[in-house]
């Protein structure tokens, strides 16, 4: 599967996901609205549904023009952004959010098959993220990061993700990205 091209062509991405990237990248929030126009997403409303590979098109455009770093910022921020949406379903630990990130994409994408995630718990304070979607592995670590950052218990040093590269890679040609993360 590649990066930034739809598993469907009927896949939808709800607004407010669109707009949680948007609103993560400050001062370049105005050009990557252009850019959303110019791909077919003008003035994007948090509670509609717009089609997936639209918005990455867009999406793979602002990468391009911002680099990796910066996408994975975006990822933190839209992770950051979310947070409260999985404390009120009652994920309140790192494991926790990482069970729930599956049924959150879910709820953010609609109308054929978008990918999803999986966890598996690997130690005390570690765990294995397999991950199928058209979306940047730097916006992924950026969201993993966020959760074990925002989640993690008071006596850990926040987290550390990292993309198993002994693993298969979607920006490759796989059908899945795996994430080692501790917390």
């Amino acid at each position: 599967m590649a990066v930034f091209k739809a598993f469907s062509p009927d896949v939808e991405v709800l607004g407010e996901v669109v707009l949680g990237v948007v609103d993560g990248l400050g001062t370049f929030r105005s050009g990557a609205l252009k850019i959303l126009a110019d791909c077919g997403i003008p003035d994007p409303q948090p509670d509609q549904w717009y089609p997936q590979q639209a918005w990455l098109d867009a999406f793979k455009i602002i990468s391009a023009r911002l680099g990796s770093y910066a996408v994975m910022r975006i990822g933190f921020s839209v992770f950051e952004a979310r947070a409260a949406a999985y404390r009120a379903v009652g994920a309140d630990t790192v494991e926790q959010v990482f069970l729930a990130c599956d049924r959150g994409y879910r709820l953010c994408h609609r109308a054929g098959e978008a990918g999803g995630y999986r966890f598996e718990q690997t130690g005390t304070r570690a765990g294995r993220l397999t991950v199928s979607s058209p979306y940047p592995c730097d916006f992924h670590l950026g969201t993993f990061r966020a959760a074990c950052e925002l989640f993690a218990p008071p006596d850990s040093a926040g987290g550390r993700v990292i993309h198993d590269d002994t693993q298969p890679c979607r920006s490759k040609g796989a059908d899945t990205c795996t994430y080692l993360v501790e917390w």
